[in-house]
């Protein structure tokens, strides 16, 4: 009977690859681990658009990739969609470009997969469509180009919304109905909005009882989200939807588009325009902010 040893130098060449995998897989997890924990918390705690701005750039523009992949899987979304979006921005290359540039579209459904899944909801169509048309001229400027058909169309009121929901006039406001189901907007809730910024569209979600509306810009300008009551008009919560921040300066007129999502009390707001694409989730009940996460900051 013949007996048959195994060639020493293909076990060598095992061992050595499995030795070597071994090293930079361990290595390479330290490093991913190796995150500061100061960095992570004033991302989640930031309290305005500038800090969250300041702690962003100071988490992920030093962390590297095996950090940013490690990070998509932190139990906060703020962290968790802020690293996704850096390593598709990792794609852009460095430096000022004369001429815009069409990122790689595979990334972008990666990212926009990568989204619906963490949130476990379908975006709306406008919104990966603007998400998917990026376009750059460094990684720190990516714009976005408007839908060919766009989500919203002027009412008689003057605003714009989606088409589904009609607006008329009423005594001392609004009326806004979508389907069988109307909600009172006061004119003082108009009148507050406008006194902070202009107003050029509206938003509104009608579940049961309460009514969620956004009154909103033509631009990615911060904005109030309000639940009221959609019999009497009274107002339950507001919030601060804070959108691209306030961090530029908008000339002239824009596109800028805003839907409501609900989902097992948790309101996602899905916002896009010219300059980002951006998601803000509250607490359906008491409008408390969960996370916020912008392609701009």
């Amino acid at each position: 009977m013949k007996t048959f040893l195994p060639c020493v130098s293909a076990v060598c060449c095992v061992s050595a690859v499995c030795l070597i995998w071994s090293v930079f897989g361990h290595v390479s997890h330290l490093e991913a681990d190796n995150l500061p924990p100061n960095s992570l918390d004033s991302v989640i705690q930031a309290k305005s658009p500038r800090k969250a701005a300041t702690a962003n750039a100071k988490l992920f523009d030093q962390s590297s990739a095996a950090q940013l992949r490690q990070m998509k899987s932190h139990q906060n979304s703020a962290i968790a969609l802020r690293a996704s979006w850096e390593l598709f921005n990792r794609i852009i290359p460095e430096g000022e470009s004369l001429q815009s540039i069409k990122p790689d579209l595979l990334a972008l459904h990666r990212f926009a997969g990568f989204l619906e899944g963490r949130l476990q909801l379908q975006l709306p169509e406008w919104w990966e469509t603007m998400l998917l048309s990026a376009k750059a001229y460094s990684r720190e400027n990516v714009f976005f180009h408007a839908p060919d058909e766009w989500p919203y169309e002027r009412t008689k009121s003057g605003l714009l919304a989606r088409p589904e929901v009609v607006l008329r006039d009423a005594d001392r406001g609004l009326i806004a109905t979508i389907g069988d189901r109307s909600c009172r907007i006061a004119d003082n809730l108009l009148e507050t909005s406008r006194r902070r910024r202009p107003v050029d569209a509206l938003e509104i979600l009608i579940d049961g009882d309460p009514a969620y509306i956004a009154l909103h810009s033509d631009r990615c300008s911060p904005y109030a989200l309000t639940c009221l009551d959609r019999k009497s008009g009274q107002i339950h919560w507001s919030a601060e939807i804070w959108a691209a921040g306030g961090l530029a300066t908008y000339t002239g007129q824009g596109y800028h588009f805003v839907g409501l999502t609900l989902k097992k009390n948790v309101l996602h707001v899905l916002g896009a325009g010219g300059d980002c694409v951006y998601v803000e989730t509250f607490s359906a009940k008491s409008g408390k902010n969960i996370f916020r996460f912008n392609t701009s900051y």
